[in-house]
């Protein structure tokens, strides 16, 4: 067999596990970041599943235009190969399309599907070729009835068709299409400063000096947001100075009272 990265070969299980029922998306991530030893890999597993996910509306809908085979009758592990596939290819700059296709199709062979290797990757290639024209719903023109403006919503943006129905019918379009596409936004990263060894400000700082620029969280005190750099590639989290954790979580710290050095179970 040929090898498939790393990372790609992660996201491709997180994917079964979530859509198999045996896991949810963050116990399914951290399964397979425990078998991953490059942080990098880590990084790129997490964003491919959770990427895969949440855009999948829209790629099932780039499938079925571009496939022979509706992809409601596809295997489900053919179908969860060409959705990672396909979010790779439409949203990720930084991966070659000709690896991504090479990976898709050796995961195939892998779940002994030789029979869908000549559709996986014809499929994969026209979506790289026509990603400017791709197969879905433009927005509504002014004027027109529900029906286009619910098919953009749901395939386009990507959103559940009930949700984007209520939306639209309590706030119209613009509200609707402004809320699709900020919950499609990936989320920022963002640090908690570990203050027994290291102020927030101090970290800010350091990560500065790495090429890792940050600013506070508008709430949380021991928080830094990450606007551009990688932290998780800096000697800083080896030395155990901060940790990856969203504002809210950290806030539910806080309100607890947790005190330096103490668990809160």
């Amino acid at each position: 067999m040929s090898p498939v990265a790393p990372a790609r070969a992660a996201a491709y299980a997180i994917l079964r596990s979530v859509n198999e029922g045996r896991a949810d998306l963050p116990d399914a991530v951290a399964r397979a970041r425990e078998r991953l030893e490059d942080e990098r890999d880590r990084s790129l597993a997490a964003e491919i599943a959770a990427g895969t996910l949440r855009w999948q509306a829209a790629i099932d809908a780039v499938l079925d235009g571009f496939s022979r085979v509706p992809s409601a009758r596809l295997d489900p592990e053919v179908r969860d190969i060409l959705r990672s596939a396909a979010y790779q290819l439409l949203h990720l700059e930084r991966v070659p399309p000709s690896a991504v296709v090479n990976d898709a199709v050796e995961l195939v062979r892998r779940e002994r599907k030789g029979s869908a290797t000549g559709l996986v990757n014809a499929v994969l290639r026209r979506i790289d070729r026509e990603r400017d024209r791709l197969p879905l719903p433009p927005p509504p023109a002014p004027g027109e009835d529900d029906g286009p403006a619910l098919d953009y919503l749901s395939k386009t943006l990507s959103h559940p068709r009930w949700l984007v129905a209520r939306w639209l019918a309590r706030h119209g379009f613009q509200a609707a299409e402004a809320w699709a596409r900020f919950d499609n936004s990936p989320a920022p990263i963002t640090l908690r400063a570990n203050t027994v060894k290291i102020t927030r400000d101090a970290l800010a700082a350091r990560l500065a000096v790495a090429g890792v620029a940050t600013a506070p969280t508008r709430f949380a005190p021991e928080g830094l947001v990450v606007s551009s750099g990688n932290p998780l590639r800096t000697t800083l989290a080896s030395e155990g100075l901060f940790v990856v954790q969203d504002e809210a979580s950290q806030l539910v710290a806080a309100f607890a009272g947790a005190t330096p050095g103490e668990r809160v179970l």
